[in-house]
């Protein structure tokens, strides 16, 4: 009796530290693929759209990053709209596509100008905005799904002391994106972007301050990894579409012999770019909502860089003249 008792709980402690060991396999596989650079399996592991995109033409174009509303019903220590602006920020900038006016930047700027929340709402507001901001592109949108389930994944062992089991955890986060021009405050270009995944692993407490979103330890779990997804998604769309805005600057000021222009190496410009420049008319807004609506524009002449500096550069007149503060800048 007493050899048998000794037997079952040997078979008891093998089985127990077997279990233990296909558990801390699976986790540290899946931890060893993040910090090992490689990709894990399944959705959260394909490669990320914004190491896909076409190599930029031009110079960068000038992007506000707005609030994004919690529409998800997510509640925890850390802040999710804060977050998800945080994340968007980042990958924006690591395009190298774009100079990225942050959340904090803009609220700023719009606290010194007066604006209110209402003011924000508007179109009216939203071209206003757009004039002080000084961004072709502002960005914003609603966060609408941002899940995580959590299922025994079938592995495990329990005794009367203590047990421990592999559990499989579902994420989901979608966003609902709106491009505004912010020359008369229209909504540009909108989508819904989302992504799921489903990894096996011990849980996390994502409300946890310890796990938010955008630290290390968020990063390495599925719904931070399906987050990240979502977020390069939403970056690809924005880089797509911002393709077919046009890039344009302004003159800061002009003399007969040089011109300066409001952008510089941070926007990508090079000595000997050449841009043309057009005079702006009389700004048409909308009798009824007034709304603006733009203005008539007349091409003024043509300019090359001849001096690059941080934030604007110094340009030779080539064609044309009597150019005069705030004339337009393109390209062509």
């Amino acid at each position: 009796m007493v050899y048998t008792s000794g037997w079952g709980k040997t078979m008891k402690v093998a089985v127990f530290a077997a279990v233990i060991l296909i558990i801390c396999t699976v986790s540290l596989q899946a931890i060893g693929a993040v910090f090992k650079g490689r990709p894990p399996k399944g959705d959260a592991g394909k490669a990320r759209l914004i190491t896909t995109l076409p190599p930029l033409k031009g110079p960068k174009k000038l992007v506000a990053v707005g609030s994004f509303e919690n529409k998800a019903g997510w509640k925890s220590e850390w802040d999710l709209s804060e977050g998800m602006e945080e994340m968007l920020t980042t990958s924006l900038v690591q395009t190298n596509r774009f100079i990225v006016l942050e959340r904090p930047e803009v609220e700023k700027i719009l606290e010194e100008q007066d604006f209110g929340a209402s003011d924000r709402t508007t179109k009216e507001g939203g071209a206003k905005i757009g004039k002080v901001l000084r961004a072709q592109i502002l960005v914003s949108g609603a966060i609408t799904e941002f899940s995580t389930k959590t299922d025994d994944a079938g592995i495990g062992l329990s005794t009367d002391k203590f047990g421990v089991a592999v559990k499989q955890q579902k994420a989901h986060v979608a966003i609902n994106l709106r491009m505004y021009d912010t020359t008369t405050g229209e909504v540009l270009f909108s989508e819904r972007v989302e992504a799921k995944a489903k990894a096996t692993g011990i849980a996390a407490d994502y409300h946890n301050k310890d796990f938010a979103i955008g630290g290390g330890k968020f990063k390495a779990t599925p719904l931070g990894k399906t987050t990240q997804e979502c977020i390069d998604k939403a970056v690809f769309f924005i880089a797509s579409k911002m393709q077919d805005v046009e890039w344009q600057g302004s003159i800061i000021k002009a003399d007969e012999a040089k011109v300066y222009v409001n952008a510089g190496s941070q926007a990508g410009i090079v000595s000997g770019d050449s841009f043309v420049v057009y005079s702006k008319g009389e700004e048409l807004i909308d009798p009824e909502t007034g709304i603006t609506l733009g203005s008539e524009e007349e091409k003024a002449g043509r300019i090359t860089i001849v001096s690059v500096k941080d934030k604007y550069s110094i340009a030779t007149i080539d064609e044309g003249g009597g150019f005069e503060r705030g004339d337009i800048v393109r390209l062509k």
